[in-house]
C-alpha cells in the first residue's frame, strides 16, 4: 500500500459521479493507482503517471486486478 493511498469507497463514489462510463480519467500522481483501478472498475478508461517507478509497478499490479 502507498503512504498517501485513498479510500477506495469514496474514490469510486467520486468517479462515478464526475464521469460517465467511457470517459478517460488522468492522474498525474497516481500512487498507489486508486484512482485508476477505481475507474477501470466504472469502465472508465485511465490514464495514469508517477515519478516513482516504485509506484507505478503498484499500481500496475493493482489495476491488473481491478477487472476482476
Amino acid at each position: 500500500s502507498h503512504d498517501w493511498q485513498q479510500s477506495e469507497s469514496g474514490m469510486l463514489d467520486l468517479v462515478e459521479k464526475m464521469s460517465n462510463p467511457g470517459d478517460l480519467i488522468l492522474d498525474p500522481f497516481c500512487g498507489g493507482g486508486t484512482t485508476i483501478k477505481c475507474a477501470v472498475q466504472l469502465g472508465r478508461r485511465a490514464i495514469g503517471s508517477d515519478i516513482s517507478a516504485e509506484c507505478i509497478a503498484l499500481s500496475a499490479e493493482r489495476i491488473e486486478h481491478a477487472g476482476s
